[in-house]
Parts: structure tokens; C-alpha cells; sequence
């Protein structure tokens, strides 16, 4: 998942696709499993204290979806070391007028997202099921790290970042993400409106060019070409680089991802200094990974 949380499913289900964030996966409209997202945009969710908030607008939100929606317990717990909330209920399965349903869900708030890991399955085959669901519920895992979301609407893109690190706006163009503690380093977002029709190949080996050109001590790690099957392909470059910022030679590593969509070109660079670079790279990986560009409605 993009915002880093994990979870088994069973083998054999089927992945479903929603507009709300997060993934569920049904068995034969039988049975569904899967996590929902809420997101700190226009929610009012911030912090790990916002439980009690973010409980009643997702009671409400399940109040409307599900037809006869009625609670049968509820129970603060800890779950991945945080407090959440367990609730099982009842409801109509998927609007219909006489299936029943049951379900459970575990409401946990994780820097800036609540996340709702939900299992529901009708009444009739809730003993063959339910098992099967509860091992799947207690694999789920929260993000390694607190994220809050950022979302450029100029641009059309979101991307998930440390909550404790700067964020910085200098012009429309360009977004910069860093720890306060990292003197030198960070994460730079930087959007290009493209003049002329030009491949990502082509676009990716000119970057790479022009950094050897400006950068002497520039070496190229590793280059891989990833999301192919993707509508927006791009590619993952890792480099060694001295950086002469702020007047001091420190040697980096950093890794690039670059990408091209429609008459933009979008490239996000991560870096720190080499010792200590390993302590950030799994915080890069996962900002990485959740960069996506939004569709324009």
C-alpha cells in the first residue's frame, strides 16, 4: 500500500478497486476484508490524539453506507502499540432488504491518517469465514513511520512524508521535505513543463548527462526502469555525489525517481550524507513508493 500499512489476505480472494483510499478483497460476494483510509484533508485528522474525533465521523460515514447499521460492542484496545478502538456490528449486506451481515473493525489513528481495517461477511456463512477473517485482521500492521500526506493540486500529485520533517513551498515548482536534525540532504520534488515532445528514455539520459556535466564527482550506483505496466512508467537512479551545500564538501547518496506525464516531468531526489544514509533510506523508500500522480477530474 501507499501509505505503508500491511496486511495478509487470503489466497483466492479478489481485489477490488475503490475510490476510498486504501484495499479490500471479496471471496464470491460472500465476504469482504480490506483497509479505508481517512485522510487529513478536510478531516480534521492530525495526530495520534485525534481517536476520539476521527470515531464519530467514521461511525457516521458507516451509518450511511451500511443499511441498518447497528453496533453490538465496542472496545478500546491497543493495537500496534497505539490505542484504537475494536467495534463489532451488524448491518443489511450491501443494501439488499434480507441479507444480514456481520462484521468487525479495528479505528486506529497513525500520524496524519485514521486507518479503519474492516472485515464483513453475511450472516449464513459468518462461522465458515470468520476464522479465516480474524487471521487476516491480526496481520495488520501500521506504517513504520508517523506520514501525513501532501498533496499538490498545481500539479496534480500526493506524496507521503515524515510528520516531524520541514515542509517547504520556495515557488510552485519546487517542494522540499527534511528532518531538522539532517544538516545536509532531504527530499526535493521538482515539476518541469516540458517544450517539446520527448520520451522518458531521453528525458532520463539528458538528466543523467547534465549531472555528470555539473556534478565532477557524480557516480551512477544503480538505474532501473520500474512501473512498467503502469500507465506512468519512471526510473530509479542511485548516485554517489559530494555536495558543496553550504560551503562544505560532504559525500551523498541519494536515489531519483523521474517520470513523465503528459507535457510534465516530475522528478523527486532523496538524499544524506554517506553515513548516514542507511539510518534514512527506508524513510525514502516509502516516500518513493507512495508518490502518485492524482487524476485531474
Amino acid at each position: 500500500s501507499i501509505y505503508g500499512y500491511s496486511f495478509s489476505h487470503p489466497k483466492g480472494w479478489t481485489l477490488n478497486t475503490s475510490s476510498i483510499p486504501g484495499q479490500s478483497f471479496t471471496y464470491q460476494d460472500i465476504a469482504s476484508i480490506g483497509v479505508i483510509v481517512l485522510q487529513n484533508r478536510g478531516q480534521g485528522i492530525g495526530t495520534e490524539d485525534d481517536l476520539e474525533t476521527v470515531l464519530p465521523i467514521w461511525l457516521e460515514i458507516m451509518q450511511d453506507y451500511f443499511p441498518q447499521y447497528e453496533e453490538l460492542s465496542r472496545a478500546k484496545i491497543t493495537h500496534n502499540s497505539l490505542p484504537a478502538y475494536q467495534i463489532e456490528f451488524s448491518s443489511l449486506w450491501k443494501g439488499t432488504t434480507e441479507d444480514i451481515a456481520k462484521g468487525e473493525m479495528i479505528i486506529s489513528v497513525h500520524g496524519g491518517f485514521a486507518f479503519i481495517f474492516m472485515g464483513i461477511v453475511q450472516e449464513s456463512d459468518y462461522a465458515v469465514f470468520w476464522p479465516i477473517m480474524e487471521t487476516c485482521m491480526n496481520t495488520f500492521h501500521l506504517p513504520p513511520f508517523k506520514m501525513a500526506g501532501y498533496y499538490n493540486d498545481i500539479h496534480g500529485y500526493f506524496i507521503l512524508y515524515p510528520v516531524d520533517w520541514v515542509l517547504d513551498e520556495p515557488d510552485e515548482k519546487i517542494v522540499s521535505f527534511k528532518d531538522p536534525l539532517l544538516e545536509i540532504g532531504g527530499v526535493v520534488i521538482d515539476v518541469m513543463q516540458l517544450d517539446s515532445e520527448i520520451t522518458l528514455d531521453e528525458y532520463h539520459q539528458s538528466v543523467i548527462s547534465q549531472a555528470k556535466s555539473k556534478f565532477p564527482d557524480f557516480v551512477e550506483i544503480s538505474n532501473t526502469k520500474i512501473r512498467e505496466e503502469s500507465a506512468v512508467p519512471a526510473y530509479l537512479l542511485k548516485y554517489f555525489n559530494i555536495s558543496t551545500e553550504e560551503e562544505k564538501n560532504i559525500e551523498t547518496l541519494n536515489i531519483n525517481l523521474i517520470m513523465i506525464n503528459d507535457s510534465s516531468a516530475f522528478m523527486i531526489d532523496a538524499g544524506a550524507p554517506k553515513e548516514y544514509y542507511e539510518q534514512y533510506e527506508p524513510i525514502f523508500n516509502a516516500m518513493m513508493n507512495s508518490f502518485t500522480l492524482l487524476i485531474k477530474e
